[in-house]
């Protein structure tokens, strides 16, 4: 939700340069600096690709070394965990902070204060740990799941458990979020590096279009555990059905008010029951 808002807010994504003004001070710089120059788009797609390789690393934990599941992904390590993934994300975002600038009125771009070499090896250092550190650790955790969870299936191919069946999906979400981790990301990532060092000059709209598809694993994400995680998609139903439930009893509330009578009428009408029941002879 947030990277669609934060890619219709970003200039030159949804709508041209033209389409946003920004004033010569503090807030137009801010909004250069944080929002123009891509900061927080890439924050929370790189937060994503994290986000994925600790959930590889949890399922490779429930499968692989179930004993020790619970104390390394206790409530308090999960806290902690998802505190370094952001910390993490901000850190490495932090180049993209002196990129751009304000100048009349439309965010325009700046050389960096520490040189053109330096940016070039912090965008290389960058991507490796934001995208291809995470690629291979969720494509080797599900290689080790898979051979670990075929190896237990050779060894018990008589009858296979409820508890096996579930490894099977497991090993289907695994393969399917590594996929599409690869796919969306692997296109920004390899062109902007190609585009860095002078490899490869292609149009603004096609490194727009790369990062775009870069953007939307963070909306395929979701349904991949709808679809293999029982457990998410039970809460995933239970948030729809009680928004279902209030949204259906405040339409029967406002139908019910709209058509009941008003109180002022009814103690009116009420009132000249009463007076004609007194005035009555006996």
């Amino acid at each position: 939700m947030f990277v669609g808002i934060l890619i219709t807010a970003t200039p030159s994504y949804v709508l041209g340069q033209e389409y946003y003004y920004v004033d010569d001070n503090i807030a137009g710089e801010l909004f250069c600096r944080l929002i123009g120059s891509t900061y927080f788009l890439f924050l929370f797609g790189k937060g994503s690709t994290l986000t994925i390789m600790c959930l590889a690393i949890e399922r490779w934990f429930s499968v692989v070394k179930p004993l020790k599941y619970k104390y390394a992904f206790k409530r308090g390590r999960l806290l902690l965990y998802i505190a370094i993934i952001w910390a993490f994300s901000c850190f490495t975002q932090i180049n993209e902070l002196f990129i751009m600038k304000t100048s009349q009125g439309i965010c325009v771009r700046s050389s960096p204060p520490y040189g053109v070499k330096t940016e070039k090896i912090l965008t290389l250092l960058h991507i490796l740990a934001t995208f291809f550190v995470p690629s291979i650790v969720t494509w080797v955790t599900f290689a080790h799941v898979w051979l670990h969870v075929r190896s237990t299936m050779v060894y018990h191919r008589s009858r296979l458990s409820n508890y096996e069946r579930a490894k099977q999906k497991l090993i289907r979400m695994c393969a399917l979020t590594a996929l599409l981790l690869t796919v969306c990301w692997f296109p920004a990532e390899m062109f902007f590096i190609l585009k860095e060092f002078n490899v490869i000059l292609l149009s603004l709209s096609f490194y727009q279009f790369t990062d775009m598809l870069a953007m939307s694993n963070s909306c395929f994400n979701p349904w991949v555990y709808f679809l293999y995680n029982r457990e998410y998609r039970r809460a995933f139903l239970s948030l729809v059905t009680v928004k279902m439930r209030k949204q259906d009893n405040r339409t029967f509330n406002l139908l019910s008010t709209a058509k009941s009578p008003p109180v002022a009428l009814v103690r009116q009408v009420n009132m000249q029951h009463e007076r004609g029941s007194r005035e009555s002879p006996l």
